[in-house]
């Protein structure tokens, strides 16, 4: 079983796809390219933590993960929540749950909560405009070639913002 991190998806919303410019010829071009990337390398033995902003809950029956955990954004609305959570795989998760051995990180949608200098944070809610902080790591499409990223990747990202270089250091 692997762990990936994604935010920002956005599925099916029409505003987000003009206003993020994002370099597709339509909407459900990117529905396409997005559910394509995500199913080539999340199989159904993965856990996907999703940072807010999943977009149309249709979409979640196409995506592969034995485990899909949101961090409400900001348009997550109370009735895309409850469609969501149809999916037996889907749930609602806190935002420092994430734990692996030796490693924690707080998940937020802004990363303007992300306050702490001790702790490393993963946060999505402004798309590629900044992909790292001195804290943190933007796990949105947006700055990942528009797929999720693998906890491989967010010990890599972390490892060069916090400044370590083995990653075993408990985060706190």
């Amino acid at each position: 079983m692997a762990v990936f991190f994604t935010a920002d998806t956005h599925f099916g919303e029409h505003k987000t796809f003009e206003l993020s410019r994002r370099p597709f010829p339509s909407l459900s071009t990117m529905d396409s390219f997005l559910i394509t990337n995500w199913n080539n390398i999340i199989t159904n033995k993965d856990t996907v933590y999703h940072l807010g902003d999943f977009g149309d809950p249709r979409i979640l029956k196409l995506l592969n993960g034995q485990e899909i955990v949101l961090i409400p954004g900001n348009h997550d609305t109370k009735d895309i929540i409850n469609r969501l959570q149809r999916d037996p795989r889907f749930r609602i998760g806190k935002t420092d749950e994430f734990y692996k051995p030796d490693h924690l990180f707080k998940m937020v949608h802004k990363p303007g909560r992300a306050k702490s200098l001790k702790r490393f944070y993963l946060y999505g809610h402004i798309h590629g405009v900044q992909k790292i902080k001195r804290n943190g790591l933007n796990v949105g499409i947006d700055c990942h070639n528009f797929m999720p990223i693998d906890f491989d990747t967010v010990m890599w990202w972390r490892n060069i913002t916090m400044g370590e270089s083995d990653g075993l250091s408990e985060v706190s």
